[in-house]
């Protein structure tokens, strides 16, 4: 009979052990240093897809500094309540350039002209972070650069 309950004892710790999981699940509790999140937009196409699952160290700033072409996941500096998922273009220090491209009324003919223009930025304050699909990213080119502190972790694996 001691088997017996030794199996009840072991089965009630595997059922609870589980059901603690689901809860820490559920409740987006990172456990370890480490948390999930869900790719929800278009701005990482082709690397990262829509609903792709990716799994962040949320330690990997503490001891070592982003590189350049690190996923990291960032809080949204326009809406704090929300996080972006990006690239680390440049890092502090660093000069980068990027196109930006803007539509505007022509004067004359009053039909929307298309215009692209390089910007180059010299001697970074903070991390330049682009999405991989330009024209669906809100990204450094809107928002500016980002401080350390804004960065969540990196991106080690993607589902």
């Amino acid at each position: 009979m001691k088997w017996l309950r030794r199996i009840g004892i072991g089965l009630v710790m595997f059922l609870a052990f589980f059901a603690m999981l689901f809860v820490c699940w559920q409740h987006r509790q990172a456990w370890f240093g480490y948390d999930v999140y869900r790719v929800e937009s278009f701005s990482m196409l082709p690397t990262l897809q829509p609903n792709d699952i990716v799994i962040v160290n949320l330690r990997a700033f503490d001891f070592l500094e982003p590189q350049v072409n690190d996923i990291v996941v960032l809080i949204d500096p326009n809406i704090p309540t929300q996080k972006l998922i990006k690239r680390i273009h440049a890092v502090p220090g660093e000069s980068t350039s990027f196109i930006t491209k803007s539509t505007k009324l022509h004067e004359a003919t009053r039909l929307p002209v298309t215009t692209r223009e390089k910007v180059t930025v010299n001697n970074l304050a903070g991390y330049f972070v682009l999405g991989d699909n330009p024209s669906q990213s809100s990204d450094s080119r809107d928002f500016g650069v980002v401080n350390l502190s804004i960065l969540v972790g990196k991106v080690v694996w993607v589902y």
